[in-house]
């Protein structure tokens, strides 16, 4: 009876023994296949708590990476606009200076104004509809076309004109405030892409040129005309090139961005490799514990069988 129990004890003890080999050997073939550790434990304390940091870090420069994929958007979109409006304004002055030896074209010219500014009304929509900025009470820039032809009508239209282009006047309520995209959050806490505040400045120039076109209509002469249309294709120009400051900054950041990822992926490669000569001999060792035991585990048979002949 106690050779009965001393054999299944045994036997107990030699499978544990085998499961706990063929555990180690799965664990050494797979790095030694992947050539990475299967658990940074065995690097240390201090490779994994690096580990973790480069793990949060990432996460950051995605999320930020997203981020300036939107803004890139909007300020694409928003330059694609002001393109139009400045190419437009081209077309106008060139219209208006022609028209000095045209009268008859004269009319058609100003025709034109009311369009042009129904577009710079869709592109300070879009800009105002960046997240975080107030939102605009215009709904669509044919409002900026009317307001301004109904300024055209009052009694004093440049009065009226001031008093709408002021500083958190009508304005800025129907266009979302100062046109300038709002701040976007980067979580590796650098400044993100912004337009300069200079280009709250250009736009309403635009306007008010635009603006003062039409309230001259038949009033100025044609030298006056195409000054105020010049005035009003520059700061179209002006905005556009704060535009492309702002798009070229999220560039930068995303160039800088790649390079930041590409380098803690490197680190981090580096942290968990293993030597594939280390793990081959480890296998190797592994796998001559397992044929030791399946040895002994096979002679316990034979001698079980003995005494069970017996």
């Amino acid at each position: 009876m106690r050779a009965d129990i001393t054999d299944l004890s045994s036997h107990l003890r030699l499978t544990t023994q085998r499961s706990r080999i063929a555990f180690d050997m799965q664990i050494a073939h797979r790095e030694m296949t992947s050539g990475r550790a299967t658990s940074i434990a065995k690097k240390g304390p201090a490779a994994a708590s690096r580990i973790e940091a480069i793990r949060v870090e990432r996460s950051r420069l995605i999320a930020d990476a997203d981020t300036l994929t939107t803004l890139k958007g909007r300020f694409h979109r928003m330059d694609l606009g002001l393109e139009g409006v400045e190419q437009q304004i081209v077309h106008l002055r060139d219209a208006l200076a022609s028209a000095q030896r045209h009268p008859q074209a004269l009319s058609a010219a100003y025709a034109t104004i009311s369009a042009i500014l129904a577009d710079m009304g869709d592109v300070l929509i879009e800009n105002a509809r960046t997240a975080g900025a107030p939102r605009p009470e215009a709904t669509s820039g044919e409002q900026l076309a009317q307001v301004i032809s109904d300024i055209v009508s009052a009694p004093d239209p440049s009065a009226a004109l001031d008093a709408y282009l002021d500083p958190g006047g009508s304005f800025d309520a129907d266009f979302g405030g100062a046109p300038v995209v709002a701040e976007f959050s980067l979580a590796s806490g650098r400044d993100a892409p912004t337009l300069s505040s200079n280009f709250a400045d250009a736009v309403r120039e635009t306007v008010r040129s635009l603006a003062e076109l039409a309230i001259g209509e038949g009033k100025q002469s044609g030298a006056d005309a195409v000054t105020l249309a010049t005035r009003a294709a520059d700061s179209a120009t002006w905005s556009r090139t704060l535009t492309g400051a702002a798009s070229k900054h999220a560039e930068d950041l995303e160039v800088s961005n790649a390079a930041r990822l590409a380098a803690l992926d490197s680190e981090r490669n580096g942290l968990d490799l293993v030597d594939p000569y280390e793990a081959a001999t480890r296998v190797r060792a592994l796998q001559d514990q397992m044929d030791a035991v399946l040895l002994v585990t096979r002679r316990m048979s034979d001698l079980s069988l003995v005494r069970y002949m017996r």
